[in-house]
């Protein structure tokens, strides 16, 4: 048994093997492109040189391309003509290998077909390419285990996108899809069409979080934000029953599971990180922990994390859980833009490239995703007796981010500088850009021992009724 093992003939090496391609397919593509001007301008769209395995279509194709740039006719005689200027005439296959190529088109009514087959094997073909390039830099010595993942991971989902590339939509076509959407959303009966936030003021003027929308929360340090965007991702687990990613590259998994707790229980943050904890106190934990114990919340506390690797991870998590409903970043600053394939030269400039990035994840998987950001300190400063609201031009080292956000929550609260009793409490969630709905400010209560937000209770804004929200 051991010597029919011996002697069975071994696989082929990766090296040994044929690459995939379909020649009749290009066959079909480059016939068609001679005989048919609309086939003609889908191939010009969606292909490139490269996507065609033999050098002679690939020759052809190249000819095909410099006339359909230089605004000129193609067809067979313009064609052969090209070649034979170039003097590839004999390497593309002649003047009669042309012939049989127009000759043997079965329909050009299949073109999107034939290019689709081209495509998937060229992207095949640069699949394999990528993974033996990934194979031999693993053998390296000089390249870190960390940077062989992300350029892998960069270089594979390269191709990954090249293969989800868009084309236009007919109108016509997208009506229908639009009203079943609207049907749906009437039939909800609700206020809200998105994500719920857990706050009633902030939906009526968001009707929720939605996919594909960049919202940012920003503010100055010990505004809030975490606590804000906890407390949304705890609703969302809890009350909506959805998934939630969290991604914190400012603070461990057990320090956000410790806010989480005292924040559900309303235990002070103090006694917990002390471990001051009296009998309520346990009660409140033991309560919160039960109640969380069944929230879908996915925490992600790994350092200087790169868009791409949380791109990557989120469309693993959707993969595995198709119920994820939100996902939030902690927080932009801190994210690290290594392995782009090409030099940043300033830090405005990497944040925007961030910022972007974060945007295309919210497209990609059709999700909220929140994102925290910081404020420059020129939110600190006051005017008189006035307290020093915070604006959409205060985001710090990148304008990009209010260009690329969908909704942009500036947090700030008048009790960090001012002293008036009436402030101690008051947390102004300021909506300063809305894509799709209006801009305002919704007033909520903050309890800062727990670190909590909440609705305010019947006539708490009687005290500000002489301030201008």
């Amino acid at each position: 048994m051991c010597a029919e093992a011996t002697n069975a003939p071994s696989p082929a090496s990766p090296a040994d093997r044929v690459p995939p391609s379909n020649l009749a397919a290009e066959r079909s593509v480059l016939g068609s492109v001679l005989i048919d001007d609309k086939s003609l301008s889908v191939v010009m769209d969606q292909l490139r040189e490269d996507a065609f395995y033999t050098p002679a279509h690939r020759l052809i194709f190249r000819a095909v391309r410099q006339l359909f740039d230089n605004r000129q006719a193609v067809d067979l005689v313009t064609l052969t003509n090209a070649l034979q200027s170039q003097g590839t005439l004999e390497q593309s296959g002649g003047a009669a290998y042309l012939t049989e190529l127009s000759d043997a088109v079965p329909t050009t009514a299949n073109i999107d077909h034939y290019v689709k087959i081209v495509v998937d094997k060229w992207l095949t073909r640069e699949l394999i390419r990528t993974t033996r390039e990934v194979y031999e830099d693993c053998f390296s010595t000089e390249v870190e285990t960390e940077d062989l993942f992300e350029s892998a991971e960069q270089r594979i989902f390269r191709i990954a996108q090249m293969r989800s590339r868009q084309d236009f939509m007919d109108l016509k076509d997208m009506i229908l899809p639009v009203f079943d959407e609207l049907e749906k959303l009437s039939k909800k009966g609700g206020i809200v069409t998105g994500v719920g936030t857990g706050f009633n003021r902030l939906n009526e003027l968001t009707t929720g979080l939605h996919g594909s929308e960049l919202i940012i929360i920003a503010a100055r340090p010990s505004m809030g934000k975490t606590a804000f965007a906890l407390n949304v991702a705890e609703h969302v687990a809890l009350e909506e029953n959805k998934a939630v990613a969290i991604f914190s590259l400012e603070m461990s998994a057990k320090q956000l599971v410790m806010r989480l707790l005292a924040s559900r229980g309303r235990v002070d943050g103090q006694h917990l990180r002390r471990g001051d904890l009296s009998n309520p106190d346990w009660a409140g934990l033991m309560q919160a922990a039960s109640i969380l114990k069944k929230a879908n919340i996915y925490i992600d506390a790994s350092p200087q994390l790169t868009p791409l690797e949380i791109r990557a991870r989120c469309r693993r998590l959707k993969s595995e859980n198709p119920n994820l409903a939100l996902v939030v970043v902690d927080y932009i600053q801190l994210m690290d833009a290594r392995g782009i394939g090409r030099e940043i030269d300033s830090r405005e400039k990497e944040i925007a490239y961030i910022s972007r990035s974060l945007k295309h994840m919210a497209i990609e998987l059709d999700l909220p995703v929140i994102a925290l950001s910081q404020l420059n300190r020129e939110a600190e400063r006051g005017r008189g007796d006035k307290p020093a609201r915070p604006q959409l031009s205060q985001l710090r080292e990148s304008g990009a981010i209010e260009q690329d956000a969908d909704v942009v929550i500036l947090l700030y609260r008048p009790s960090y500088y001012f002293k008036d009793p009436k402030y101690a409490d008051r947390a102004d969630i300021i909506l300063a850009k809305q894509r799709n709905g209006p801009t305002g400010t919704v007033v909520l209560q903050f309890l800062d021992r727990f670190a909590r937000f909440q609705d305010p209770p019947q006539g708490y804004m009687d005290q500000f009724a002489d301030e201008d929200l």
